[in-house]
């Protein structure tokens, strides 16, 4: 079986990254998400969601901020 990329709804890109639906628009309004709407309708490639992830997280922080979780 083969894995699936193409993450073709809202809810399916909010259950791949595990965010809530706030964050999600929080993280499209700050142009972090690598993803786009047509026809009314979210569509996201996985892999560029894990490359935006693995980018992220090579970067190494100094302070933690005080809303981290």
């Amino acid at each position: 079986m083969s894995e699936r990329k193409i993450l073709t709804s809202k809810k399916e890109i909010l259950e791949y990254l595990g965010i809530t639906e706030y964050k999600f628009y929080r993280m499209v309004e700050q142009g972090l998400i690598a993803a786009t709407v047509i026809d009314g309708r979210w569509y996201a490639h996985a892999d560029n969601l894990d490359e935006y992830f693995k980018k992220k997280t090579r970067t190494i922080i100094t302070q933690v901020p005080e809303d981290a979780e």
